[in-house]
């Protein structure tokens, strides 16, 4: 079957199924380009295309002036640089290339709807150095419809710096089913043991048993992966951004909360600004697949 391209992001093949992509966010920042060969490897582990993003702000000008050729321009630039990457790190992983205006944050939350994978720079270019991809890498993992992940600069990211690095993902109640899911899904195509962390806070350090049989059960559907149950005696977010930097790649939810602090919690916040590997954020509201 040969697929036609599908307007969100994904490709339609002629009986209707639908292909995902990995959507990658294009600003000419060294981050972005560490983003763009992540996902190319990401993309090649999942046998799915890369769709390259640039977004560029309205014109506060007449359209018609040359100011707006030389931004699109500029654009076009830095996702033909971006193709280059994703092409040098995985060859033969197919490529498009998306120009837009307006919010990135809009932008990215659409194509989301049809990707398997939104990835993005934990810093890029805006008007305060690593502002923009950073406020995005937050807005859109709490909101994409698909997991989001934010790739941290840590040198090269074609290929990880321990190809053997076990995947991390934090685990705290039953209800985080669709993170242990991602994250071993993630350490069965990389080949890589998976490391579910409960960390407890200053209290006992004992695993609840609803969260034990929640990883058990999850495990035994992928039998050739590793899983290692780790209890942690300390507060979640700087116990998985310490264990990140171990780690290729760490997995949490971005479960909603109330309080003062915001409606959502701080674990995932903490790890898109400290962690120090990729990040993916797999938010409550999302529906397994």
């Amino acid at each position: 079957m040969s697929p036609t391209d599908h307007p969100h992001g994904g490709t339609r093949h002629r009986d209707g199924s639908r292909r995902g992509s990995v959507v990658v966010g294009v600003d000419g920042s060294p981050s972005a380009t560490d983003a763009a060969r992540w996902a190319a490897r990401a993309a090649a582990l999942r046998g799915l295309p890369v769709r390259l993003v640039a977004v560029i702000r309205p014109p506060s000008h007449d359209p018609r002036r040359t100011g707006r050729v030389r931004v699109d321009g500029r654009a076009a630039q830095r996702l033909a640089a971006a193709a280059a990457e994703v092409a040098a790190t995985a060859p033969g992983v197919e490529t498009s290339r998306v120009i837009a205006r307006g919010s990135i944050v809009t932008v990215l939350r659409l194509l989301a709807r049809d990707a398997e994978l939104v990835v993005v720079g934990s810093r890029g270019r805006g008007p305060v150095t690593g502002a923009l991809l950073g406020s995005v890498g937050v807005a859109v993992a709490e909101s994409a419809a698909c997991p989001v992940v934010v790739v941290h600069e840590r040198g090269g990211w074609g290929l990880d710096p321990d190809d053997s690095a076990p995947v991390v993902v934090g685990v705290r109640t039953p209800a985080d089913a669709a993170v242990v899911r991602f994250a071993v899904e993630e350490a069965e195509r990389r080949g890589v043991a998976l490391h579910a962390v409960h960390a407890t806070g200053p209290g006992a350090a004992r695993l609840p048993e609803a969260v034990e049989r929640l990883v058990r059960d999850v495990g035994s559907r992928h039998p050739t992966v590793e899983v290692v149950t780790r209890v942690v005696r300390d507060q979640p977010a700087a116990a998985l951004t310490r264990l990140s930097a171990t780690a290729q790649l760490v997995v949490t939810g971005a479960r909603a909360r109330s309080g003062l602090a915001g409606r959502r919690g701080v674990v995932h916040r903490a790890l898109l600004r400290h962690g120090r590997c990729p990040v993916a954020v797999v938010a409550a509201h999302r529906t397994p697949s």
